[in-house]
């Protein structure tokens, strides 16, 4: 969604789109562009040129709207860079030191790969008690919490973390995704750097493990297309 807006704001500023079909365009996918600029973290920043951006026109002066397209791009370039030293930083706040897998991910991630990749298979025997959340052998997931020092940004690993600690967690387990009553997580119970990756729900935190580590669990994600049909039936054939 992000590299949609992207391209047609660098269209327009390669001058490959003009101002008025790039209001055309706006306006066409206004609920996207409005997702991409207000969604993430109350960025004042990116409030403010998505509410000027409302105001093009066809008579709007070129170089006023390349301001704002640059502004933008360049403002979300340097907010998405992830350096070893806001990992560090996140790392401090949360407690733990993050495995190196998942933040080399997070380095080079690909927005798409959810959209190719989403169902885990569950590879241990599911216990009774947890045959209501995961009964069927797979767990449908859709994104990672990100690395970002945001308390507040709702798909940061540390919102994350202050969720969980609400729901009464326990201390060492770090979710990775997750609704408010069941989770993915770094299960840091029994190590301090290369934890395995649980499942785990909220009313009597019973877990189960998914993972060995996270490159595990990489490793394991299948197409939903792969696991069910569209009416949600299983059609998966192990080929183990």
């Amino acid at each position: 969604m992000k590299e949609e807006i992207s391209f047609h704001l660098i269209d327009l500023l390669e001058k490959r789109i003009s101002v008025a079909e790039f209001r055309d365009i706006f306006f066409e996918k206004y609920n996207t562009f409005e997702t991409v600029f207000l969604s993430a973290t109350e960025d004042p920043i990116n409030h403010d040129i998505f509410y000027r951006l409302i105001e093009i026109d066809y008579d709007t002066q070129t170089n006023e709207v390349l301001g704002l397209v640059k502004k933008y791009l360049n403002h979300n370039k340097t907010e998405r860079v992830l350096t070893d030293e806001k990992i560090a930083l996140v790392e401090e706040k949360l407690g733990y030191t993050l495995p190196k897998s998942y933040t080399d991910f997070m380095k080079n991630s690909n927005e798409d790969f959810f959209e190719n990749h989403s169902v885990i298979p569950i590879k241990e025997t599911v216990p009774a008690n947890l045959k209501y959340y995961l009964g069927e052998g797979f767990w449908e997931i859709n994104d990672f919490y990100k690395i970002s020092l945001d308390e507040n940004d709702t798909k940061g690993i540390l919102y994350g973390k202050s969720i969980a600690k609400e729901w009464g967690l326990p201390n060492k387990i770090i979710p990775i995704e997750g609704d408010g009553h069941t989770w993915i997580a770094f299960d840091y119970r029994n190590t301090t750097n290369e934890p395995e990756i649980v499942f785990i729900e909220s009313e009597k935190h019973l877990s189960l493990k998914l993972a060995n580590n996270f490159t595990e669990l990489l490793d394991m994600l299948l197409p939903y297309n792969s696991v069910y049909d569209e009416d949600g039936n299983i059609i998966y054939k192990s080929t183990s």
